[in-house]
């Protein structure tokens, strides 16, 4: 047999591998905790890391010596299941809070004439122009075209400027369950900008479709 091919097929604990298992940082500090049998490197973040395996024979033969080791790693176990349910328990709780408030609110939709969504619409093209010169103001205004208004243009304004929509999505920011509530709140805007602008049904299911497979 070859003991050099058994030897790199023998799979080795690191401290992750040990604290699934039961083991904590106080269990390792111990006088008997079995000593590391060598240290790897790797790289995390583009660094060199070093850190210690254990050999899991060493590891099982201190388990099976021990009887209060034994004991404590199965209490630690129950006790790490018991706050896993309770932390559920708690996730579960605020993702149904987040899901029942998107659930609650109604958009709100305000009718504007096209001119007027014109003018919001250049305003924001000229604004996100100013934003990519390196000084807003270096630019000759008679070099600037004015582009052309897509539905496209149209429906953005509605959804930033006449809606709630902006204000829900940074309420959503770090809240549990933000990206189910994400998809329900594009389907009430889309829906509500639906109703009040029928004439722009065709690039608002476009959008809607967009934004579903963007999340």
């Amino acid at each position: 047999m070859d003991n050099n091919n058994e030897e790199s097929k023998k799979i080795y604990y690191t401290k992750t591998d040990l604290r699934k298992l039961g083991f904590t940082d106080s269990m390792f500090k111990a006088e008997d905790f079995p000593k590391p049998c060598d240290r790897w490197e790797a790289f995390y973040g583009g660094k060199k890391i070093y850190y210690y395996v254990y050999d899991p024979d060493d590891i099982n033969d201190y388990i099976n010596s021990n009887e209060a080791i034994s004991t404590k790693l199965q209490k630690n176990l129950e006790r790490r299941e018991k706050q896993s349910k309770s932390l559920k328990k708690t996730i579960d709780a605020k993702y149904n809070t987040t899901i029942d408030y998107i659930n609650s609110i109604h958009i709100h939709v305000k009718r504007e004439e096209y001119e007027e969504l014109r003018r919001r619409s250049l305003d924001y093209i000229e604004y996100r122009r100013c934003l990519s010169c390196r000084n807003s103001w270096d630019y000759d205004p008679r070099d600037y075209n004015i582009p052309k208004i897509t539905p496209r243009n149209i429906v953005n304004t509605i959804r930033h400027e006449l809606t709630e929509y902006d204000d829900t999505l940074a309420e959503l920011f770090k809240k549990i369950g933000k990206k189910d509530a994400y998809h329900i709140l594009i389907d009430k805007t889309y829906d509500e900008i639906k109703n009040v602008y029928p004439e722009y049904a065709k690039e608002i299911e476009r959008q809607r479709k967009e934004h579903h497979e963007r999340v």
